[in-house]
């Protein structure tokens, strides 16, 4: 962290909630179709996502040191609500139109000010959440806007430990990096 810009580290102290966008930084984008190709079948088909690992890890040591984690994502899968159960992730919002207001919204209900609000997002749609937050993360392979605008691009790409590196420079940033046994492969 000592290369890091020391306003993002201050800002990123300050973090109550990290807000995520699903495909592209959760996922590395790309989604997988199984089953019948027949029109007359197309109910049977389901999206299936590809989830990082380590990302996960990353985001249950957040969510342990006390900072929530929110999906707030334009489509919706049975695999993103699985994970997001999966990792006790209790404010996963999908197929939503207005990343802006459905953020508004999250930051009402938990109380929160624009200051305590990190995002991370990858694609144009994401920009809404950059307005509603003090710190705004992108992916190493998010759009090239999308990497201008945030005040912080990650080494890594979406779905390869994008988010592992905001939860640990967050953690960092908030002196709760503690390695515990259980952490420990």
């Amino acid at each position: 962290m000592m290369d890091m810009d020391l306003q993002i580290v201050e800002l990123a102290s300050k973090v109550k909630l990290l807000v995520l966008d699903c495909d592209g930084v959760l996922t590395d984008g790309a989604l997988h179709y199984v089953g019948s190709t027949s029109q007359s079948e197309a109910s049977e088909v389901s999206v299936g996502l590809s989830f990082y690992a380590q990302d996960g890890h990353a985001m249950k040591m957040l969510m342990r040191s006390g900072v929530e984690i929110a999906i707030i994502s334009g489509r919706g899968s049975a695999a993103l609500d699985y994970r997001m159960r999966e990792l006790g992730i209790k404010h996963a919002l999908s197929r939503i139109a207005d990343k802006h207001a459905a953020l508004n919204v999250l930051m009402e209900k938990l109380n929160l000010a624009s200051c305590d609000v990190a995002v991370m997002g990858d694609d144009l749609p994401d920009l809404a959440l950059f307005e509603n937050a003090c710190l705004s993360f992108a992916p190493a392979d998010a759009h090239p806007v999308v990497r201008e605008r945030a005040q912080h691009v990650t080494e890594a790409a979406g779905g390869r430990g994008a988010v592992r590196d905001v939860a640990m420079l967050i953690l960092q940033a908030q002196s709760k990096f503690e390695l515990r046994s259980a952490d420990t492969p």
